[in-house]
């Protein structure tokens, strides 16, 4: 009997003190200082914060860093200063995008395999650089960051002195940003790449720069293929969307508006697809220019674009004309037009001359519903 009072007595002093150890831990766990963070994969190391270890620098961090290693910024010490070279599969992750600050600089990136999260990059020339050659830089990911008064805010570029091999860059991801573009800027540019994912962004040019003398462009892809540009948000640039000798990319459900020169500018297309998108109050909402390419003694013109079930700004029972010019050579048209009209020269054969028509068969009756960034677009 006095046995099991002892056990009875042994268990309510340790349920107390369990109940207490509970509330402790907490308390204390709030207390520590901003030095880590539970390791998933590989190491974690971090900068600015208070913590014993942690580094000063990014690029120092990263140069201590191995494959597979998180890379944490604080953001206590922001604004952080200067370009970063990533030469190693990281996660560089900011603690807040909104305060985690670069500041005339950015990253370089020349592996495959990176994320770069939580970040804002302004007054920079270009905010994320992905570039190389052999082997090409791949299955990174650029993601919920914030690019402010940048001349480019994220660039997919093969560096072959122009020598192109046509390896392209592929499979990279760049999702949830927002991008604001400076005078005459890029807010994507992707340069020989093939199957990269473009979705969720808010692209535009920071408004004191909308004149026509300055336009910069929202998307734009160059000798680029099966690249997937997805419910973005483009607009308040010169050219929202453009594509040039591009093969087979898909736009689809993207809101393309209010940019004051072309909502999109086709050059050369083969087999675009323009799918399901919202062209809504744009100067001009589509231009196709298409020429005869030389290469090599032979002239070949590839194939046209198609588009299909967009929204044209209001409701449209019958197919929605799409007008294009096609001359023999884009340079000496060009030219002449200039010394014709000139800086306007272009702009006058483009609005007012048209020598065929594509056409939109199935054009929505109201906008798509499609989802946009949740933060406010920034002003700087």
């Amino acid at each position: 009997m006095q046995i099991n009072q002892i056990i009875r007595k042994d268990l309510a002093i340790g349920i107390i003190l369990l109940f207490f150890g509970t509330c402790i831990i907490p308390a204390i766990a709030q207390d520590m200082e901003k030095s880590s963070l539970p390791t998933l994969n590989g190491n974690w190391l971090y900068v600015g914060g208070s913590g014993p270890g942690n580094y000063t620098r990014i690029q120092d961090a990263i140069n201590a860093s191995s494959d597979g290693d998180t890379v944490f910024v604080f953001d206590d010490s922001s604004p952080y200063k200067g370009v970063v070279l990533v030469l190693k599969s990281l996660t560089i992750q900011g603690e807040n995008k909104n305060t985690t600050i670069i500041d005339s600089g950015g990253f370089n990136i020349s592996v495959s395999n990176v994320t770069i999260t939580g970040f804002t990059i302004q007054n920079s020339k270009t905010g994320v650089h992905i570039i190389g050659t052999e082997p090409t830089p791949s299955y990174n990911t650029v993601d919920n960051n914030i690019f402010s008064n940048v001349s480019t805010g994220i660039n997919i570029y093969d560096d072959q002195q122009f020598e192109p091999k046509f390896t392209g860059f592929g499979y990279n991801i760049i999702s949830n940003n927002v991008i604001i573009c400076g005078i005459g800027g890029f807010g994507i540019d992707i340069y020989l790449g093939q199957n990269n994912i473009v979705i969720g962004n808010d692209i535009s040019q920071d408004d004191k720069y909308h004149d026509p003398n300055n336009w910069g462009v929202g998307i734009y892809t160059f000798l680029s293929s099966f690249n997937n540009i997805s419910y973005n948000n483009v607009h308040d640039n010169g050219i929202g969307i453009e594509s040039v000798e591009s093969n087979r990319n898909n736009v689809y459900r993207n809101t393309i508006k209010e940019n004051y020169l072309d909502g999109m500018l086709v050059v050369n297309p083969s087999f675009d697809r323009v799918i399901q998108n919202n062209f809504i109050n744009n100067h001009r909402d589509v231009r196709i220019w298409r020429y005869i390419y030389f290469q090599s003694y032979i002239a070949y013109l590839p194939l046209p674009a198609i588009f299909d079930g967009n929204y044209w700004n209001k409701a449209r029972i019958f197919p929605h004309p799409i007008g294009g010019l096609f001359v023999l050579n884009l340079g000496i048209t060009a030219m002449v037009w200039y010394m014709l009209f000139g800086e306007k020269g272009e702009g006058i054969l483009l609005d007012y001359y048209s020598n065929f028509v594509r056409f939109d068969w199935h054009p929505a009756q109201e906008p798509y519903e499609i989802p946009v960034m949740k933060e406010k677009r920034m002003k700087l």
